[in-house]
């Protein structure tokens, strides 16, 4: 199943998903499961 698909499947818009993706490269390297379409988007940081 690619990205997109799953996108689809969880309700996000693919092209401003993959758009995110790009944005956060270091969020995304540091905390990829946060960054799953079914995580996505993600609620606000607890910290």
């Amino acid at each position: 199943m690619s990205l997109i698909h799953s996108a689809e499947l969880n309700g996000v818009e693919p092209f401003e998903y993959l758009i995110e993706l790009l944005k956060h490269p270091e969020e995304v390297e540091s905390e990829p499961g946060r960054w799953m379409p079914w995580s996505y988007p993600h609620p606000p940081s607890s910290a």
